[in-house]
């Protein structure tokens, strides 16, 4: 009754079914992640459903997931600007989230993303850089830890800038991680802990898939 009556709606969209990673816990199949991009015919068919129904509620919360949602920047772009316009107009307060796994949040994207108003994210490190490298895997089998890191790192370095972001850095626990869970505490506390736009989650892998690795 409260959510149905409180004004507040959420939507999640997934721009794209396509992922970069090919995690080894991941229960995202290949015929789900062929399914590709968004069609701008859905975007505006989006646009006009919040449009139609926006009159019905006093804020909206949009979350984006997939798929790796970077992979549709475009689409991305075009609902956020789209959406804001008529929270605008409508006068609709409204707050934006992302699930993503930060390959892709470079310094151009995040600016970009944070212009309009995606504030809040939930991004994965798996450990320190031994432990995530080895679940956190490029399709083409390479590591992702680097890159990522260099990425939260920038969101940290230009606090005041992106004083209104919050990331949730997700950590996806197994064997591996639990053995060596110290050097990644330390990892986070030496960069991260002392802002407080950064929060750490831990949350236990699970085999969804057969094929995966009993260790997991």
């Amino acid at each position: 009754y409260e959510a149905i009556y409180s004004g507040y709606w959420q939507i999640i969209i997934m721009p794209t079914h396509q992922c970069n990673f090919k995690c080894v816990y991941c229960y995202e199949n290949s015929d789900f992640r062929s399914k590709g991009e968004m069609s701008k015919n859905d975007q505006n068919n989006i646009l006009k459903y919040i449009q139609k129904n926006a009159g019905f509620h006093s804020k909206l919360r949009v979350s984006w997931f997939g798929g790796e949602p970077l992979l549709a920047l475009s689409a991305v772009k075009y609902l956020s600007e789209g959406i804001l316009k008529i929270c605008n107009t409508r006068k609709i307060m409204y707050e934006s989230e992302m699930t993503t796994n930060g390959y892709n949040l470079t310094p151009e994207v995040f600016d970009m993303l944070y212009r309009n108003k995606i504030y809040i994210y939930q991004i994965t490190l798996d450990g320190a850089k031994k432990e995530h490298d080895r679940q956190r895997i490029k399709v083409d089998g390479s590591g992702t830890f680097d890159r990522i890191f260099n990425n939260l790192m920038y969101i940290r370095n230009n606090k005041q800038k992106y004083r209104l972001a919050h990331i949730t850095i997700r950590t996806n626990a197994t064997r591996e991680i639990i053995l060596n869970l110290d050097e990644f505490l330390d990892l986070y506390n030496t960069y991260f802990s002392s802002d407080d736009r950064f929060s750490l989650r831990f949350t236990e892998a699970g085999k969804y898939e057969q094929n995966n690795s009993k260790e997991i």
